[in-house]
């Protein structure tokens, strides 16, 4: 299914202004003793907020840089800013969410900002006075200051059409060690078409060759000889995608959306990319309606080879089909759940209509999915130190509405008490260090018995069920664990659970992440036994206008049960964060 388009915002500028100028009459150009006008007051909030892209050449379908054109529009304007559907950015506060953390190159407009678009809109947009207009708008090159890589396709891409379209590029940086990502951004070639972009990682980093056709591999493949799990690229090193590569060791490193400013991580700090990894560039190119230049877009890269104090991963968690018996974890039971039309049973048959199944029945107008993620007690190879959480990211597809991020932090007393835990591991340390994972048991039993037995019931299970991960990551799960002062020094209290990001107007068109802002050890932290918690809400009537759209270039009138994958009208509800932490070697 190809994906939905945006018919609307093809309306030619000239002709919406027209509409608009219709409805609110002719703006005035007196007005000098009005309490808002466009010189002295709107023309600056324009330039800082909106001109990125409302600018003569920018990607929006029309201009906001001259008074005529502002003043045909300050009914728009003014909608749009209320609504809080412009500028583009949608972590906003709700009844459920109060982010309780400043972002970074927040892009909401203050309360005063918006009624200053109002009030100007509601008086006439009055022009005021030339002497109190701002310096003339510049745009801002926008580069990513520092950037020492540079990739980009070799051929431009032309798209064409009425149909949007998603686009993989294959770009090899060619590092012949492991080097560290401190900063990313994305440069667009042709602004009139490049909606968005995603940045990954293909950490597998092999490109095969076949009778003259260049290939990389699918997630599940073998080696680059599987021929069944294979990608083909074409003479742009590029291969149609949606929602994610496709490719098997994939991991999100930017995003970029129109207007998005270069993404840096605080200069302490990078995310490694091993030798020999692949960069891939998704492109969303939205089609003007013939064919457009062509674009070939640019990823700047920040890098440096030596390891800086705190590594940063990128991690995303989400799309559970099922829940786990044992943990509780994955997709959590829901009350439009029906197992029976999820895996294509005979409704009249099937008698299992119980537990958790992902599916977004048709005619449903706020279904909700939920799913939680415990926090396990290994990380890099040893016990989790605590992670910082620097940036959070939502995903959906085109049915989804609102999703919201939780915390739930572990609280209470440890699985197992230090007087009984401290001799197990001792022995253990002891007698089986360096002992193969495969055979620590074996030697746990002949050498740790006595003291390992006289662990309470619930300890020792706990114990049992994490030793695959080592005594020190058994440890860490069921005792009180890495003491994270002992690892970052003294650390703010961290509240038993925090709303970390709700984007209560979903727009998969404006997908981007949320970075932070301030030190490192005062963002939110995630420790072992946390639960992350993920809501997304979904819209599957002719209400949504994105289902509806689907539906008719399919040539359907009535919704479809949506259900997990990857596809355009498939659904996800994934969540995302950039973390932060000190490498235990």
């Amino acid at each position: 299914m190809p994906p939905v388009t945006h018919r609307a915002l093809r309306v030619p500028a000239l002709a919406l202004l027209s509409l608009l100028l219709v409805a609110t009459g002719c703006a005035s150009d007196e007005g000098t003793g009005a309490a808002v006008t466009y010189h002295r007051d709107v023309e600056p909030l324009l330039q800082k907020r909106c001109l990125g892209c409302h600018a003569k050449g920018g990607l929006a379908p029309f201009s906001f840089d001259t008074y005529a054109a502002a003043s045909g529009a300050s009914a728009m304007i003014a909608n749009a800013v209320v609504n809080k559907t412009m500028p583009p950015w949608g972590a906003h506060d709700t009844d459920a969410c109060t982010h309780a953390r400043p972002f970074k190159d927040d892009g909401r407009l203050s309360e005063a900002e918006i009624k200053t678009l109002k009030d100007w809109h509601d008086l006439g947009a009055p022009k005021g006075e030339t002497k109190d207009a701002p310096a003339k708008f510049v745009p801002s090159q926008n580069l990513l200051e520092g950037a020492n890589v540079e990739l980009k396709p070799a051929q431009g891409w032309v798209t064409e059409g009425k149909k949007d379209q998603f686009i993989c590029f294959v770009l090899d940086p060619k590092f012949d060690t492991d080097v560290y990502v401190q900063a990313s951004h994305v440069v667009p070639g042709n602004k009139l078409v490049a909606h968005h972009a995603l940045v990954f990682t293909d950490g597998r980093a092999r490109i095969g060759e076949e009778n003259g056709k260049r290939y990389v591999l699918k997630k599940g493949a073998g080696t680059v000889s599987d021929t069944k799990n294979r990608v083909e690229l074409d003479k742009h090193d590029a291969y149609p995608c949606f929602g994610n590569t496709g490719l098997d060791q994939e991991t999100l490193l930017h995003t970029w959306t129109p207007g998005a400013v270069p993404d840096e991580l605080p200069p302490n700090a990078g995310i490694r990319v091993k030798k020999g990894s692949l960069i891939v560039l998704q492109m969303h190119y939205h089609p003007l309606g013939a064919a457009a230049d062509p674009d070939a877009s640019t990823v700047q890269l920040k890098v440096v080879k030596e390891q800086p104090e705190f590594l940063a991963v990128a991690v995303l968690f989400g799309n559970a089909s099922k829940q786990d018996k044992d943990t509780g974890d994955g997709l959590q039971p829901g009350a439009d759940d029906d197992h029976c039309k999820v895996h294509g049973a005979d409704p009249k048959t099937c008698k299992d209509k119980t537990g958790a199944a992902f599916v977004v029945p048709a005619g449903k107008a706020a279904h909700k999915e939920l799913m939680q993620f415990t926090v396990p007690p290994a990380f890099d190879d040893g016990p989790f130190p605590g992670l910082f959480i620097y940036s959070v990211f939502n995903h959906m597809h085109y049915v989804g509405t609102d999703m919201r991020m939780s915390i739930h932090r572990k609280t209470g007393d440890p699985v197992c008490a230090d007087d009984k835990l401290n001799p197990a591991v001792a022995c253990v340390e002891k007698s089986c260090s360096g002992v193969e994972l495969d055979k620590l048991e074996t030697c746990v039993q002949q050498n740790c018995a006595v003291e390992v037995l006289s662990l309470p019931a619930d300890c020792l299970t706990c114990m049992t069920q994490n030793i695959a991960g080592g005594v020190h990551v058994a440890a860490a799960a069921c005792g009180k664990g890495v003491d994270p002062e002992s690892v970052y020094g003294p650390l703010p209290k961290q509240s038993d659970s925090e709303c970390l990001l709700q984007t209560p107007n979903w727009d998969f068109q404006w997908q981007r992440f949320y970075s932070y802002s301030g030190p490192i050890t005062g963002l939110p932290m995630l420790g072992v036994g946390d639960k992350i918690v993920i809501e997304c809400t979904y819209n599957n009537t002719l209400a949504n206008r994105f289902v509806k759209e689907a539906l008719d270039y399919l040539g359907l009138s009535e919704p479809q049960d949506v259900q997990l994958g990857d596809e355009t009208l498939d659904e996800m509800c994934v969540g995302g964060m950039k973390l932060l932490y000190k490498p235990s070697k």
